[in-house]
């Protein structure tokens, strides 16, 4: 607990000690108010640089994406040198999940930076996460195309019908070489947030895995909320 003292004057008005008062007492509120986040550090785990993918072709990939904590849409992020990319019937070449990356953490929102390649039917399931709890228990998370998960790759006319992912935000765009020779096109990386059901109980490890659908998913950065 913190004691707070106000100084009195003889005119019985508030003495400049009870402004101060009450620009702390804002000051906390606004702190209580606001998120925390913990990033989670996926190098361990991931599989190809930044630098050159997703794309197959030379040129076609996140270069620019800045590197570092990153603030997208009021979340924290933090991007390294690599992504974790899963298999599509257009990407045989990479694995079809990537098990056991690790929390060891309770929280209460998992937050997602992450995309895919190619396009599906919209609310077609593309993949999944699934959470592992420290209890042996476990809850899935749905990829959805069109939902929670969309296509990087964003054209004019797609943009103009609409948000390509309903439950997710795009929290990245830029450029690449690609896009460059393609007027119009916009790279997209999207945010997601999942409300964790079991807040209180610890989660040990988080999967990530791939319907080898025609879309290849990639994780880019995962962020816990812990408040």
């Amino acid at each position: 607990a913190i004691a707070v003292f106000v100084a009195a004057r003889a005119d019985g008005r508030a003495g400049p000690a009870e402004g101060a008062v009450v620009a702390s007492s804002a000051q906390d509120a606004k702190e209580k108010a606001a998120p925390k986040f913990v990033t989670i550090d996926l190098q361990a785990w991931a599989n190809q640089a930044l630098k050159e993918g997703p794309g197959e072709h030379r040129g076609n990939n996140l270069a620019q994406l800045p590197r570092g904590e990153q603030t997208f849409e009021g979340t924290v992020f933090r991007v390294d040198e690599k992504m974790i990319h899963l298999r599509g019937q257009h990407a045989a070449d990479w694995p079809e999940k990537v098990k056991g990356i690790k929390v060891g953490s309770t929280f209460h929102q998992l937050r997602m930076l992450h995309a895919n390649q190619q396009g599906v039917e919209n609310l077609t399931e593309i993949g999944r996460y699934v959470i592992h709890y420290t209890d042996g228990t476990e809850v899935r998370i749905p990829l959805v195309f069109g939902e929670n998960i969309a296509n990087w790759f964003s054209w004019p006319a797609e943009r103009k019908r609409g948000a390509a992912a309903t439950a997710a935000v795009v929290a990245w765009n830029g450029k690449n070489d690609a896009s460059d020779l393609n007027p119009g096109l916009e790279l997209h990386l999207y945010s997601t947030s999942w409300k964790n059901p079991h807040p209180e109980k610890k989660v040990d490890t988080i999967d990530f895995v791939s319907r080898n659908t025609l879309c290849d998913p990639f994780l880019v950065a995962l962020t816990l909320e812990t408040k």
